[in-house]
């Protein structure tokens, strides 16, 4: 090799050489430096928030920036208040669908307590927009909340309502980090306040949880977060309504003491499931129903499904007067879990046929199709981490096959009543049709309200379901049912839980008294009354829920948060009552003075002669003065006798109609104040008296009527005296013809026919 060649083969490898050291970094024998990966973890995390999220404090940040006003300290700024909300994880729970449904309940609520929304971030939108991007996307949610801001809606009222959401899933409870998140932001703008020593604690208002399996994380968290800001000067302590869950040992559970400190209290806007299965079975008993004849589907992957099994083993059908309803063992009907993987199931069965062309083919008629809706599929979408995954594709056929045996067991075994005990409403629909599928014969009845009962497509399966409920979603009920005076707003709630969060974020905001529905129906209320939600029984229909029967009086040993009546006026019930009379009292008044002058007219001048005129003033009453002749007197008393027993029988309807719902009033410990008092007394009055005046003309009917009457008898005697003779008449033959003798036709002869023809 020439040297000119191998000094150029050496500049070519030291240049090569270089290269390689100028890409590939050095490293050492220790790994990676996690000091070089930390800031690039924390830009890529920051990114991600400057693109779809934006925490409390940049919120709060951006609407300082736009109104200068409110980063003045002190009195000058804004009045921050702050409201922590758990709710159904978009896209880690199952019913993730419900998280729309109770976040526009919230809003609602807010917004009707003097609070429009300002801004918002939502940590849950991040998902999506990164799966659009193709990146994996961080799962924010679990160590965010969402964050909504709200604005008074006053030019001079500075104050602002900082809403955190904080995601929950049924089996796993809520999301730990993004409530510690929520309740460090709340701490941190506490800090910079001003306060006297002596001042009472903070109060954490918390809405939740949504599911009564998420109470024990709910509570590890709150004891967590408690001792190690607020144990030691007792500076907080929470403040907690659910407006969905429904198991009463939430709230011994929840407000259990820490360290012999109690600073929570618990309450629902809910009636506990126990209450609500007492009342089941009492009306089941009016029914005459065998309680040995009732199974109910039920689940048992939640801290909902296990408590309903405690609930149900404490039913008993024959109710006495020391244990009521609940003999703990005395359960008599039949409790199956159904598969745990059902929603797969659903979603297997939702994929192999159409639902419409599964629809047409049962019902064979297109009736509900005419009605607007959107088509209902209970296809299970994204990948919810509250249930074990089904790993196995035979997994859905083995859970079609169970169930579908199991139902088949139902109705051999003769079951009359099938319950549909479960948290989705998905759920619900699918065990409903596949139980009209194999018992067609049998009725179903479930707990809590959902307007999804009596969509077109799932009408025809829940048709006739007997629903137990806090709320009966019957729109008309909030006129039965009011509590303030002067509502004219009404809402249409999607279902029981939206409407239970509703009242909830009222009564968390201290505006108690706009509660909807939170009252006895037609039951009267003094100002500033406790007030209670009622247990509704109601049916499905094919176009809603239709109430049948309201119970007002349960034990719920303080689970159930006590509403209040308005104080500016005596009773919302009253202008209800009122509504749901219509015309009835003033058409009553107006008859009882018609009534008491046509009875005052007759007695005036019934005794008047015939042949003297009447005074000027009387010639109104001219229909009351005796006639002339006999024949003309006895007329004129038939017709008034007429009338005035039409008069009493109208006034007897209306009068009735009338004191029906003082009645109620009555019985359920109301009492009835003085103007309705003189209404009655006057009623009263008018009703005597014209019973009296039409009693009068009976008696002078009758008493003109005499020889009329013994016409009548006399005749009625012949009659029957002439039947008598018909039947003790000659004997007929045994070929005589029935009635032969009284037709005077000739017995029938041998050859011959009646008439003597031959045959």
């Amino acid at each position: 090799m020439k040297p000119e060649n191998g000094g150029l083969l050496l500049v070519v490898i030291l240049i090569i050489s270089g290269l390689q050291a100028v890409a590939t970094p050095a490293s050492d024998t220790t790994g990676p430096s996690p000091t070089l990966k930390a800031p690039q973890i924390k830009q890529t995390e920051q990114k991600t928030e400057n693109a779809c999220y934006r925490s409390f404090e940049r919120l709060l940040e951006a609407y300082t920036a736009i109104n200068p006003t409110a980063s003045q300290p002190g009195d000058q700024g804004p009045k921050l208040e702050f409201l922590v909300a758990t709710v159904p994880d978009p896209i880690d729970s199952q019913m993730g669908w419900h998280f729309d449904l109770q976040l526009d309940a919230i809003q609602r609520a807010i917004e009707g307590s003097g609070y429009v929304v300002d801004r918002y971030s939502l940590p849950w939108s991040c998902v999506s927009m990164e799966a659009i991007r193709g990146n994996s996307a961080h799962r924010l949610y679990e160590d965010s909340p969402g964050v909504v801001i709200f604005r008074s809606k006053g030019e001079n009222d500075p104050r602002l309502l900082a809403l955190f959401l904080v995601g929950e899933t049924p089996t796993s409870g809520i999301h730990k980090r993004a409530f510690e998140s929520a309740m460090n932001s709340i701490k941190n703008v506490w800090m910079n306040e001003k306060r006297p020593t002596d001042a009472p604690a903070r109060q954490v208002r918390l809405l939740g949880p949504t599911f009564s399996g998420s109470v024990k994380s709910l509570k590890a968290v709150i004891d967590a977060w408690w001792k190690e800001h607020a144990s030691k000067d007792r500076s907080a302590a929470f403040r907690i309504i659910s407006g969905s869950a429904s198991n009463t040992k939430n709230k011994e559970e929840l407000e259990r003491a820490v360290d012999g400190a109690s600073f929570v209290r618990f309450e629902a806007t809910v009636i506990p499931d126990n209450v609500l299965i007492e009342r089941l079975v009492d009306y089941l008993n009016d029914l005459g129903v065998d309680h040995h004849k009732v199974a109910v589907l039920t689940e048992s992957n939640t801290g909902y499904g296990s408590g309903l099994e405690q609930d149900l083993s404490c039913v008993s059908p024959k109710p006495d007067s020391t244990h009521s309803t609940r003999v703990c063992g005395a359960g008599c009907w039949l409790s199956i879990p159904f598969p745990m993987h059902i929603s797969k199931t659903r979603s297997a069965y939702e994929k192999s046929l159409p639902l419409k062309d599964q629809y047409n083919e049962l019902l064979g008629r297109a009736g509900d199709q005419d009605r607007v809706a959107l088509p209902l599929s209970l296809d299970e979408s994204g990948n919810p981490r509250d249930v074990l995954p089904a790993l196995a594709s035979t997994t859905p056929l083995y859970d079609e096959l169970v169930l579908s045996s199991t139902l088949s067991t139902i109705s051999r075994s003769g079951f009359r009543y099938v319950g549909l005990l479960a948290t989705d409403t998905k759920d619900k629909l699918f065990l409903a049709r596949q139980v009209r599928k194999y018992c067609p014969d049998v009725r179903l009845f479930t707990l809590e309200s959902d307007i999804l009962y009596s969509h077109p497509t799932y009408s025809y399966f829940m048709e006739g379901t007997i629903v137990v409920s806090t709320y009966s979603l019957f729109n008309k009920n909030q006129v039965w049912s009011l509590t303030s005076a002067g509502r004219q707003k009404r809402l249409q709630f999607p279902n029981n839980g939206a409407q239970g969060v509703y009242n909830a974020t009222l009564a968390l905001l201290d505006r108690k008294a706009e509660m909807i529905e939170y009252a006895t129906p037609f039951k009267r209320y003094d100002a500033a009354s406790v007030t209670r939600p009622s247990v509704w029984i109601s049916t499905v229909g094919r176009d809603g829920l239709w109430p049948l029967r309201f119970y007002g009086g349960y034990v719920d040993r303080g689970y159930v948060v006590e509403g209040m009546t308005s104080s500016g006026s005596r009773t919302g019930e009253a202008m209800s009552r009122r509504m749901h009379l219509g015309f009835a009292p003033f058409l009553l008044v107006l008859l009882s003075i018609y009534s008491l002058a046509c009875c005052f007219g007759y007695l005036r001048v019934f005794r008047h002669p015939p042949d003297e005129q009447l005074p000027q003033d009387l010639r109104a009453l001219d229909m009351f003065r005796p006639r002339h002749s006999a024949r003309r007197q006895r007329s004129q008393n038939r017709h008034l006798l007429v009338f005035f027993l039409a008069l009493t029988l109208l006034y007897t309807w209306l009068g009735t109609l009338f004191l029906i719902p003082r009645a109620y009033d009555l019985k359920a410990g109301s009492q009835i104040h003085v103007w309705e008092q003189l209404y009655i007394a006057g009623m009263i009055y008018s009703a005597l008296v014209l019973a009296l005046t039409t009693l009068a003309v009976s008696l002078k009917v009758a008493s003109s009527e005499k020889r009329f009457i013994r016409l009548l008898l006399l005749k009625g005697a012949r009659v029957r005296r002439a039947l008598k003779r018909l039947s003790v008449g000659r004997k007929r033959s045994k070929r005589e013809l029935p009635f032969a003798s009284f037709l005077r036709i000739p017995p029938v002869k041998k050859g011959k026919t009646a008439w003597g023809k031959s045959r």
